[in-house]
């Protein structure tokens, strides 16, 4: 879990593949430790956007994620139309 990576997983896998971890691990924990290991892993841009919101639980963390998750691909969708147009 501590060399979990999202690369070229959406926000949704990387979410998915982190809980499967912290099950497997059988990691017991404060909620603010686990809260505090997932943004470690998401892609900069993601991360750099969470350090700005404050959250309170996980679910808030995940759901600023997909926020900005999808965020991205909107602005890389329209950059790539506008290219395929020129």
């Amino acid at each position: 879990m501590f060399s979990l990576k999202q690369n070229n997983l959406s926000v949704s896998e990387y979410t998915r593949e982190f809980a499967q971890l912290v099950i497997r691990g059988g990691i017991h924990e404060p909620q603010e430790q686990t809260m505090a290991r997932f943004p470690n892993g998401l892609n900069s841009h993601i991360t750099r956007k969470e350090k700005l919101n404050p959250y309170f639980i996980l679910d808030d963390v995940c759901k600023l994620a997909f926020k900005v998750g999808k965020r991205k691909k909107k602005k890389t969708g329209l950059l790539i139309g506008l290219s395929l147009n020129l």
